[in-house]
């Protein structure tokens, strides 16, 4: 028969791991330890050690609950091997000697009796299932917001931490979704922001020839890890302070239009918008979906648009077939091929002129408009291809709604905003505003975190 307390917590660890240990941290990394959130987000610059803090944070999480559950995703397997997994091992398998990597399982079996379950953000659903004590997401700028909401669910039932170490790749929903509501002051949310120089390791040499190579904007997102809008934006003037609003209850006497831009492979994105009597467009509802036949979202459009009165939805004229389908399920399309160049100068105009605005909480729309720019290597004449299936669909509801307008808006002479080619002096050491040191040291126990 067992005598004594049940052992728990620190007596859980393997005796190696009673021992104070330390690990060498910049302050930036320190201060995303140290952080109490419910969501730390790591947005930092290439290079400045963000993977390498990732196994570190998690053995905090690992000495508060041994034989806890733990979540680890990259974006996709290629990073996982190459970067993610590599630096978890390294810690604490070889280090700390703390668990084993079961590969057959895409487990790390920890000697305390719990798990770290890795996955990537290209298989979501193998994500769920499981009532975590902590979850990292490194690099989810290149994620998908669902994964993050996955994360948010995992650790709900236990009300557990979670960590997100990236670089900025646009403005997506880790600008929307995480930098903003910290911004914000929404409680649970914490952003650590520092540059690629602040890890000590990080060769100057290489910042110099960054900074004198690369678009100042560019520079600024992937080495100091701040969110800027790319030079080139098509639809520049959309501010999210003026074009963004507060969802409202649309008037039954309001048109309603749609854009759809047809996809398989790529994404299909449908936008609706509401034409006020004042001529006032309100984009209110998208939707984006990758991988399903012109049947199969024919009827989820028409599923999402039951009840309203569609007066028309406009759709690319390229797709004769897909048009005949969605025709078929009910919806008033109408194809449409504008010009390039001089619909998007018409869509400037509504934006310029207060015409054009977007509800708030459309995370795809936002992401698209904020990174839509200009094409380097075509000059100015067309958009880049990419993200951009949104801002298509738009554009034709725009156009075809442009009709219903009394009197008519001159497009004017807007011209898209020139790319820029020479990046901007900057200097390295004025890029901080202050001396940071280059390097900290922390000391973790099973008794708690420190500082030296």
């Amino acid at each position: 028969m067992r005598t004594g307390r049940p052992k728990k917590g620190r007596d859980l660890l393997p005796a190696k791991q009673q021992e104070r240990i330390e690990v060498g941290l910049h302050p930036g990394q320190w201060q995303a330890m140290e952080s109490q959130a419910r969501v730390v987000a790591v947005i930092a610059g290439t290079g400045s050690g963000k993977t390498y803090l990732g196994p570190r944070w998690l053995y905090k999480q690992i000495v508060a609950h041994p034989e806890g559950h733990f979540l680890v995703v990259a974006p996709v397997s290629k990073t996982l091997y190459r970067a993610t997994l590599p630096a978890l091992r390294e810690f604490l398998e070889r280090d700390l000697q703390l668990g084993v990597w079961m590969k057959s399982e895409e487990t790390f079996r920890l000697h305390t009796g719990g798990k770290i379950y890795m996955g990537t953000a290209t298989e979501p659903q193998r994500l769920e299932g499981i009532h975590c004590h902590g979850v990292w997401l490194d690099e989810p700028g290149q994620m998908k917001q669902d994964i993050f909401a996955i994360a948010l669910r995992r650790t709900g039932f236990h009300q557990a931490p979670i960590l997100l170490t990236t670089t900025p790749y646009g403005w997506n929903w880790l600008k929307t979704e995480v930098w903003d509501k910290w911004k914000a002051g929404e409680p649970g949310y914490e952003v650590v922001n520092f540059p690629s120089w602040w890890n000590p390791s990080y060769p100057l040499a290489e910042l110099e020839r960054a900074r004198r190579d690369l678009p100042a904007w560019q520079f600024r997102m992937f080495y100091l890890g701040e969110f800027e809008r790319p030079i080139g934006l098509v639809y520049e003037d959309f501010n999210p302070k003026e074009h963004l609003v507060d969802p409202l209850t649309i008037p039954q006497g309001w048109l309603r239009l749609g854009g759809v831009d047809f996809g398989y492979q790529q994404p299909t994105a449908c936008a609706w918008i509401a034409l006020g009597p004042g001529g006032q467009f309100y984009v209110y509802r998208v939707y984006k979906r990758r991988g399903l036949v012109d049947e199969e979202n024919a009827r989820n459009i028409a599923g999402l648009s039951s009840g309203e009165k569609m007066t028309m939805l406009y759709a690319d004229a390229e797709n004769p077939g897909g048009i005949a389908i969605y025709r078929a399920a009910g919806l008033p399309v109408l194809g449409i091929k504008p010009p390039v160049l001089e619909s998007i100068n018409q869509v400037i105009t509504l934006i310029r002129n207060k015409r054009l605005f977007c509800f708030k909480g459309l995370a795809p729309f936002e992401a698209e408009m904020g990174s839509y720019f200009w094409a380097e290597k075509e000059g100015i004449e067309k958009p880049a291809k990419g993200n951009d299936h949104l801002m298509d669909a738009m554009r034709y509801a725009l156009i075809g709604g442009l009709q219903y307008l009394s009197p008519p808006i001159d497009a004017g002479p807007a011209e898209p905003s020139p790319w820029l080619r020479t990046p901007e002096a900057f200097s390295v050491d004025d890029a901080s505003g202050d001396d940071e040191p280059r390097s900290a040291w922390l000391r973790l126990s099973p008794r708690g975190a420190w500082r030296q």
